[in-house]
């Protein structure tokens, strides 16, 4: 039986100012293409669906998992936002990786999330080996406000603080203060709360002595939850990824679609499935059953990972570029490009009222007439969708009242 690769630990990876990185690195018996995953996670807990480094050994290519910057066996200073770092680490762990004897001088960046972003900010750094990226269910700054409304998606922070305080308060073991330890257990059990109480800023379950962040911080501004990045930096082909249930997934087809834009000398791919922000891509959003073939397992998403970064390497001839779940189809379609060639526009109204604990607003394709007792001057805003788009698809966009 031929040997399909070796599995070591502890790869360690120098950055430009002699903080050594640790990863662990999955390679074939002759130098291969690698697939770079930089997590703050932990990287034996890779867990998205999308592609696992035992993929890429499968098909004949090297994966290097690493922690990223201060996190688990990695040195340097942990800061939950080093964007900036994060970008610079990206690249130097690319140059590396290219010049070792197992790789054969290609490299690809790829993750899910905070790993997808971190793909971005390294490759508008432009590594001169890197050949392509693969980031899924991503978004940035602007990209976010221009989502959002400027909002602050405070469950979706909220969360990811009291997991990396979690995390945090583990490491330091046995020293750990056992009431701040209490702190962040009642925000995990009970987050709303800790988000329904004001002043926001003061929320004593995240005022943790030693971590080094606080949602004030956030909040004022001083601090950027998400990084901007250039797209017209990035000169290699991009496969983008999401769900019609992720809550990037406007932004991560809008990413997509600059890129057409920018690069269309270059192949860039589009993913989109019946998939939220979560690790398992499954067939089941909530109640919904979108049938097995939803999955991204069925939908060989691993698999169409890989044949995009041998695309990158040896042309770009292939299926159509941009692959959808069209649902109430329930079926996967291919197109050309996004939307779809013969996709209507339609204009929905959003009508209410939506009452919590009553009936649910509308989306009729008229507005609804004025009220003659209404007293609010705010107009609600107005939407267009694909033909075959859910509401929560990246299909729809803001249209100005007219």
């Amino acid at each position: 039986m031929a040997e399909l690769g070796r599995i070591e630990g502890g790869v360690e990876t120098p950055m430009r100012d002699g903080v050594v990185l640790r990863g662990d690195l999955w390679r074939p018996p002759s130098p291969a293409p690698a697939v770079v995953f930089r997590t703050p996670y932990g990287r034996r807990q890779i867990s998205s669906d999308t592609l696992h480094p035992q993929h890429c050994l499968a098909g004949g290519f090297a994966a290097l998992v690493q922690d990223t910057r201060g996190r688990f066996e990695s040195d340097g200073e942990w800061r939950p936002v080093m964007w900036e770092q994060e970008a610079e680490d990206a690249y130097d762990t690319v140059e590396w990786a290219a010049a070792q004897p197992w790789c054969d001088g290609n490299v690809f960046l790829a993750g899910t999330s905070y790993l997808g972003i971190v793909a971005w900010l390294g490759a508008a750094l432009r590594p001169p080996h890197l050949r392509g990226i693969a980031p899924a269910m991503t978004t940035g700054a602007a990209a976010d406000v221009r989502d959002t409304g400027g909002a602050l998606r405070l469950d979706h922070l909220v969360g990811w603080l009291a997991y990396m305080a979690a995390d945090w308060l583990g490491r330091l073991g046995p020293d750990a203060d056992p009431a701040l330890v209490a702190k962040v257990a009642a925000l995990i059990h009970d987050p709303e709360r800790a988000m329904r109480r004001l002043p926001l800023a003061a929320m004593p379950e995240l005022d943790l002595p030693g971590f080094p962040i606080r949602v004030g911080d956030l909040l004022d501004g001083r601090v950027r939850a998400l990084p901007d990045w250039d797209h017209a930096a990035v000169e290699v082909p991009v496969l983008s990824v999401t769900g019609w249930y992720d809550v990037y997934a406007t932004a991560t087809v809008r990413g997509h679609l600059e890129m057409r834009r920018l690069r269309p000398d270059l192949r860039h791919e589009l993913i989109v499935g019946p998939w939220a922000h979560t690790g398992a891509l499954t067939h089941l959003q909530g109640e919904v059953n979108f049938g097995v073939a939803a999955s991204a397992a069925a939908a060989r998403l691993p698999a169409r990972h890989l044949e995009f970064f041998r695309r990158c390497l040896d042309g770009p001839d292939g299926p159509a570029p941009v692959r959808y779940f069209l649902m109430g189809a329930d079926e996967w379609r291919g197109a050309e490009r996004w939307p779809p060639p013969g996709a209507a526009r339609h204009a929905l109204h959003l009508a209410g009222p939506a009452v919590a604990g009553g009936p649910p607003g509308r989306c009729p394709p008229s507005p609804a007439p004025r009220s003659p007792t209404a007293t609010s001057t705010n107009r609600p805003p107005r939407y267009r969708a694909a033909a075959g788009a859910s509401c929560t698809s990246a299909a729809w966009s803001p249209v100005r009242w007219t």
